[in-house]
């Protein structure tokens, strides 16, 4: 919604937040009015701007309780649907937007990937995110990957947009150090163990496609493909599954498998605190077109 001065409101939230000061992987939300005509330019502006990990616009659709959803990163690239924003922009609507409504839908552009929310007693947010099976690389193809990220892994795997590496200890996920420089493609590689308490850990890694990567401090998306997996693993549907992250600013959750006629979704349970909230100027049109909006608005869908 456009406030009575021009500026939208935003608000930074911390998924997968622990006991741990700094944790999580922070969001940014912004809330658009209904049908709103901010263009794809404008906003990859002001994620940039914002420079958060994710950035996630919602406008209500007008429907009660329903929120039509789109994803960036701080380079201004539109994404397929991001986990951890999405946590984010579900403890904020249910906080401040939708405080009677029980359960939020949330609506994707991408077909087959929405989602609902709700909250815990507690105060803490659970989401239900769209379950992704994963399938087996053909070892012909797991040379570049073994280069990259050394000879402990015991299996490869593919969900519809990562890459997953099964490692044989949570103690090999800690110490793992990609080495990039043999990654040419863009991709996100999920690095994953049983782990030593129970449930599962992971690290995710995002290529640029450019010989350069990174760790994403905490990834909601990987473990639409990672609760399936572990499920069929060590657990059956329904249980609950104790998750966490193994990053710099670690992270924790608890997730399950429910599956309902054949239909599986990913449930998470996590805490998300808000940690900031304010407004920001709607972006003029001059503005946006002094970036250079090839090199800024691209679709990704690999993150």
């Amino acid at each position: 919604m456009i406030l009575p001065n021009g500026t939208l409101p935003v608000y930074y939230a911390d998924p997968f937040a622990t006991d741990m000061p700094g944790s999580g992987n922070p969001a940014a939300v912004v809330i658009l009015p209904t049908n709103s005509v901010l263009t794809d330019n404008q906003k990859a502006y002001l994620s940039s701007y914002l420079n958060q990990p994710e950035t996630v616009f919602a406008s209500p659709t007008g429907t009660s309780g329903e929120w039509l959803l789109d994803w960036y990163t701080p380079d201004g690239i539109r994404i397929a649907p991001g986990g951890n924003s999405t946590l984010a922009l579900s403890q904020v609507l249910l906080t401040h937007y939708e405080k009677q409504t029980h359960v939020i839908r949330l609506r994707s552009h991408y077909p087959g990937l929405d989602s609902t929310a709700s909250r815990l007693s507690d105060g803490r947010v659970k989401v239900n995110l769209p379950a992704v099976p994963v399938r087996e690389i053909f070892p012909s193809n797991r040379r570049q990957l073994m280069a990259a990220f050394g000879d402990e892994v015991s299996r490869y795997l593919s969900g519809e947009q990562d890459i997953i590496a099964i490692f044989e200890s949570e103690e090999a996920v800690r110490a793992i150090k990609p080495n990039f420089w043999h990654m040419e493609e863009p991709c996100a590689f999920i690095a994953t163990a049983r782990g030593e308490s129970g449930g599962f850990v992971y690290r995710t890694f995002l290529a640029s496609g450019n010989r350069t990567g990174w760790e994403c401090p905490g990834s909601a998306r990987a473990l639409m493909n990672l609760v399936p997996y572990w499920h069929d693993q060590i657990l059956q549907a329904g249980e609950e599954m104790r998750v966490q992250q193994l990053s710099a600013r670690e992270g924790a959750a608890v997730c399950r498998l429910v599956c309902i006629d054949n239909d599986c979704q990913v449930q998470v349970e996590t805490r998300c605190p808000i940690s900031l909230q304010g407004n920001i100027p709607v972006p003029e049109m001059h503005d946006v077109c002094q970036l250079d909006a090839n090199s800024m608005f691209r679709t990704a869908n690999w993150i």
